[in-house]
This record gives structure tokens, C-alpha cells and sequence, in this order.
């Protein structure tokens, strides 16, 4: 599954016009609190985990998807393979 959604929040597989959306969530201070790298300084920074992410999709068919409620910023969540 691409996407799913949940009340007000879908999730779907990362595209490379989400640049510049990850690049807004991870620089964010808020968003990355309790990150011990802490925010992202650059965007070649964002490219470089997009990147990983699109990677894995190619070749695992599953990954990172994002998320975006209604009228807000969305973020990243890892998916795991079911067990088995």
C-alpha cells in the first residue's frame, strides 16, 4: 500500500517534489526536539534523506511515507515489513 489515511491524516510514498517539504519539517526546532543531530542546516541535507528514503522504496517496496493533516506541516514515518 502507496497510501492510507487515518481521521484527518494520509500518509503516501515521499516524491521527489517533497524537497522542500522535508526540508521545512526537519530544520523546524520544534519538529526536531528530541533529535540528537538536532534541525537540518541545509537542503542538500533534506535531498541526501529523500534520497535514502526513495532508495529504500526501489528497493524494498515500503519506507518513509509522509503524512499531512488537514492544514498543517506533515512528517516523516517509517513503515516496517509485516512479520513473517
Amino acid at each position: 500500500m502507496t497510501t492510507g489515511s487515518i481521521a484527518r491524516l494520509t500518509f503516501r510514498k515521499p516524491r521527489l517534489d517533497d524537497l522542500a517539504r522535508v526540508f521545512d519539517i526537519y530544520r523546524g526546532p520544534r519538529t526536531q526536539r528530541f533529535n540528537p543531530a538536532g534541525p537540518m542546516q541545509t537542503l542538500a541535507q533534506a535531498e541526501a534523506l529523500l534520497g535514502q528514503w526513495l532508495k529504500h522504496w526501489e528497493a524494498w517496496g515500503y519506507g518513509s511515507r509522509l503524512g499531512a493533516p488537514l492544514g498543517a506541516n506533515g512528517e516523516g514515518v517509517r513503515q516496517q515489513p509485516p512479520a513473517g
